[in-house]
């Protein structure tokens, strides 16, 4: 009752009827567009082909509607730089033994950067 009256809100509320569309939906941000979320940052970690150079994904980031960009070069290892307004926002390499990890954003400074502008460009 609280879903059809709109008292309580979900996230990609089309997975709550099918699980087979949201398990799709889950492994495509996260793996495809490598955007995963934890308690205090977003994790950038792309898995994408150099034909898709400049693929841009309409998502939300700490309560702001971005678009992210990603810039993929032909020899691509890995996430290298994620940028919003021209600048560079500060990361931490993520661990992985099999390739070149992905990128940790505070959540702090994603949304400091987001105040000025709305478009982040990943660089691969």
């Amino acid at each position: 009752d609280k879903l059809k009256d709109g008292s309580i809100n979900v996230k990609g509320g089309w997975r709550l009827y099918s699980s087979g569309p949201g398990l799709y939906f889950g492994l495509v941000i996260r793996q495809f567009f490598g955007l995963r979320e934890t308690k205090d940052a977003w994790i950038f970690d792309p898995v994408l082909a150099v034909e898709l150079n400049g693929i841009v994904l309409n998502w939300e980031l700490c309560g702001h509607s971005v678009q992210i960009e990603y810039q993929i070069s032909k020899n691509c290892s890995g996430p290298e730089l994620v940028e919003c307004a021209g600048q560079s926002l500060s990361a931490e390499r993520e661990s992985n033994p099999y390739r070149t990890g992905g990128l940790i954003v505070q959540k702090e400074d994603l949304e400091a950067a987001l105040v000025s502008d709305s478009y982040l460009t990943v660089y691969l």
